[in-house]
């Protein structure tokens, strides 16, 4: 666990309201997040009895759904009356009003995008589902064979045996990698998981229903009604399995790691099936991206979905495009190179650009303003964090000054801070504050200078002893003594 995730569970048992802020507006830091004991932020906020952290954790997306063993837990852990209200007032109970990260947003998209369907499944009471054989296919061994089989030609299949409501939660899950279901529904949920292979719903199903029962039998008078799935677990299995989409599209030489075809296998015959064994995960392409003569095979689902500038180019290209590479319609890329567009194109189906390196950090960090994915930026400035060095720190504070990387730019602010002793000699650095201190518009005779107020936030944040206080009272009087020198007050 990292330093930033200790210290979340820690400043929310100790009601340092402060300090989570910074977390959470800084460090990014996800609310949401488990330690050892299945415990979140919210709950020791709430056992704790700090109610202005309470309020602020509800307010940027902590958790705490009604009938659910988080929503209950912190229900029954609260130590006032007031807290105890808050909760109940919140109604932060539908998953729909709470702050959602990128990934997350463009899933529930991905399940909505019903303008790139390429598969129709109609249930009972006119249930009409419009999906994509490329999700499916990855997410769902047994799907996968039956695309690839007994569906292979069919657009549109029909199905009245399958209950509606269990598929929608059960296409949910498949897209979102999220589940929100009564415990009434759980048998049936399972055993749809069962035939279509999605085994990792069903240990997560069943993890949740042990939990419950178990929290119930300790507890009285509380009763857990609905089961969530919605951990790191599930997120990673989403991630691997899209992963395996854009995989089938890449060469080898620009993939994350040597081209390797997830191997599938198919239902058994005694789950009701028994589709002929099909092996490699089947592979639904429908756009191909070249640059510097390299095709990369793409789902334009994905890509439209993901990224408004791919959605717009697409739209326009698709009037007057004539190149055509094993009848798919070919888009060539310029200004771009094949690294890029590979880490790119791994972000866009994972979040997670894979083959991030410090060759082309800053080419993706410029394209994702391009291509319109703050998320990627985001990765960029975290990849740039760890390349913070004497060197560096005032180029690269600049670069997240101008491209809005609050991580970075924090990150810049803290080196600057551990080494102030070296740096309040530095010329680069004395620069760099003149340019802060003429951008403060109608700047008073003493006023605030951004760098500087960051500096000595870090420098007295990380007090925690007699000699630490000692150390950074120094370190005070030398940018006192800097500002002097350069004729500022601030």
């Amino acid at each position: 666990m990292s330093a930033g995730t200790d210290n979340i569970f820690l400043s929310c048992r100790k009601g340092d309201l402060a300090r989570i802020q910074y977390l959470v507006e800084k460090k990014e830091i996800d609310l949401n997040i488990r330690d050892c004991w299945d415990s979140t932020p919210l709950y020791y906020a709430c056992h704790c009895g700090h109610l202005e952290v309470v309020r602020y954790l509800l307010a940027n997306g902590a958790r705490c759904e009604e009938n659910t063993f988080d929503g209950e837990r912190c229900l029954y852990g609260a130590l006032t009356n007031e807290i105890k209200r808050i909760l109940l007032e919140s109604k932060i109970a539908n998953m729909g009003t709470q702050r959602r990260d990128d990934f997350d947003e463009f899933c529930e998209k991905l399940l909505t995008a019903e303008d790139y369907s390429d598969f129709t499944l109609r249930l009972r009471d006119n249930k009409v589902f419009k999906l994509h054989r490329c999700v499916l296919s990855a997410r769902s061994p047994g799907l996968n064979s039956l695309l690839a089989g007994k569906w292979r030609d069919l657009n549109d299949v029909t199905n009245n045996l399958i209950d509606p409501k269990v598929f929608e939660d059960f296409v949910k899950f498949l897209y979102t990698g999220k589940l929100k279901c009564t415990r009434d529904q759980v048998d049936d949920m399972k055993q749809l998981a069962k035939r279509c292979r999605v085994q990792n719903m069903v240990s997560q199903l069943e993890h949740v229903m042990v939990q419950s029962v178990s929290f119930e039998r300790s507890k009285t008078n509380i009763k857990v009604t609905t089961l969530v799935l919605d951990t790191p677990l599930t997120k990673q299995t989403l991630q691997d399995d899209f992963c395996a989409v854009i995989d089938t599209g890449i060469e080898e030489v620009f993939a994350r790691e040597p081209f390797l075809r997830f191997n599938y296998t198919t239902f058994d015959e005694d789950e009701g099936c028994g589709e002929e064994e099909e092996e490699g995960l089947e592979t639904y392409n429908d756009i191909c991206l070249k640059v510097e003569g390299t095709r990369f095979y793409c789902n334009k689902v994905f890509l439209c979905t993901r990224s408004a500038y791919f959605q717009a180019l697409l739209e326009d290209y698709f009037d007057e495009y004539h190149e055509t590479c094993n009848t798919l319609p070919v888009i060539n890329l310029r200004d771009v190179s094949a690294s890029v567009i590979s880490c790119v194109l791994y972000y866009i189906y994972t979040n997670l650009p894979h083959t991030l390196n410090e060759d082309i950090v800053f080419d993706v960090l410029e394209i994702s303003d391009i291509y319109l994915l703050p998320g990627l930026k985001k990765h960029c400035g975290i990849f740039l964090c760890n390349m913070v060095s004497r060197d560096n720190v005032i180029e690269l504070l600049a670069i997240a000054r101008l491209r809005d990387i609050v991580r970075l730019e924090d990150r810049c602010a803290d080196y600057l801070a551990d080494n102030i002793v070296v740096f309040v000699e530095d010329e680069t650095f004395h620069a760099f504050i003149m340019e802060d201190a003429q951008q403060v518009e109608c700047r008073q005779e003493t006023d605030s200078i951004p760098i500087i107020d960051d500096i000595r936030y870090h420098i007295t944040s990380q007090v925690a002893s007699f000699a630490e206080l000692e150390e950074s009272q120094e370190k005070l009087r030398l940018i006192d003594k800097l500002l002097d020198d350069l004729g500022l007050e601030a």
